[in-house]
């Protein structure tokens, strides 16, 4: 079998305060492996070192990560240097790497009538079924945010770009008429 550029394997991290979630993902439906990685004491250099072995274990021909220097970004320092270095170590390994900004997830997942994190994360089980088991309940206000929401905010991104890919393969075609 041929596999087509869709079908390249992607590796998509989300940061948190704690670690990271990541999906590794062949193809637009078809998820390989996810998860959520503590990351403890040298947090950085923990997520770093956690990171470096998902790469070097799938291999992945793309790295995607929030793009946290985007003006509307929000995070604090410690997570935009995180995001920096995982840049580096992807390009370190010959890994291309595509960024993308909450607000261009956030249209992305209009399409599909999802805005809040929540119902993003619902609009990805209902596309990637094998999630589906690890969607949180809504949390209350008082609580802390599910750690597993992160594995949906690192589909979003991989979403996102497949979305992205959609839209310019559409452009072209439109150009070539």
């Amino acid at each position: 079998m041929v596999k087509q550029q869709g079908d390249r394997l992607i590796l998509a991290i989300y940061t948190t305060s704690r670690g990271f979630g990541f999906v590794v993902i062949e193809g637009r439906n078809r998820t390989i492996d996810w998860g959520t990685k503590e990351a403890r004491g040298h947090k950085n250099r923990v997520a770093l070192k956690k990171a470096g072995e998902l790469m070097s274990w799938y291999r992945p021909h793309l790295l995607i990560v929030e793009n946290t220097e985007a003006t509307s970004s929000r995070r604090i320092g410690r997570i935009r240097n995180l995001q920096r270095r995982l840049v580096d170590l992807a390009m370190a390994h010959k890994i291309a790497v595509r960024q993308f900004a909450r607000s261009e997830i956030k249209v992305a997942f209009a399409r599909r009538v999802a805005s809040t994190r929540y119902e993003i994360a619902q609009a990805i089980s209902r596309e990637l079924p094998d999630l589906e088991p690890w969607l949180p309940r809504p949390k209350k206000l008082w609580e802390s945010e599910n750690r597993n929401l992160s594995i949906f905010d690192a589909a979003s991104l991989a979403l996102t770009f497949y979305d992205t890919r959609k839209e310019a393969r559409g452009a072209e075609g439109q150009d070539g008429n």
